[in-house]
């Protein structure tokens, strides 16, 4: 990566708020196309779905609000079938981040 400090370029290693900003950004994209939660005959596999995609976003570095919207997303976006109620979803998050990592 190229820093400009005025008239001057300097080559270093990305900032680690940069890397950090890929990351979340890598693991929102992952979350959303394919974590998938899915009723079927094992509803074990759905809640599982729905613990992995929480676990992944809180693992990247996401605060518990910003996992919140992108639950709340990723239900309406057509990886959970049927779609989770927003309290169910509300409490898994808080759940999870409670648990820690």
């Amino acid at each position: 990566m190229v820093h400009f400090l005025g008239s001057t370029a300097v080559v270093g290693k990305p900032s680690a708020v940069h890397e950090k900003r890929e990351h979340i950004r890598d693991a929102v994209a992952y979350v959303m196309k394919k974590v998938e939660s899915v009723k079927g005959i094992n509803s074990s596999s759905r809640d599982n779905g729905l613990v992995r995609a929480i676990c992944i976003l809180r693992d990247a570095g996401l605060t518990e609000a910003e996992a919140t919207v992108v639950m709340l997303d990723w239900n309406r976006s057509g990886m959970a079938v049927p779609q989770w109620p927003l309290r169910q979803i509300t409490r898994a998050v808080s759940r999870m981040y409670a648990r820690g990592g």
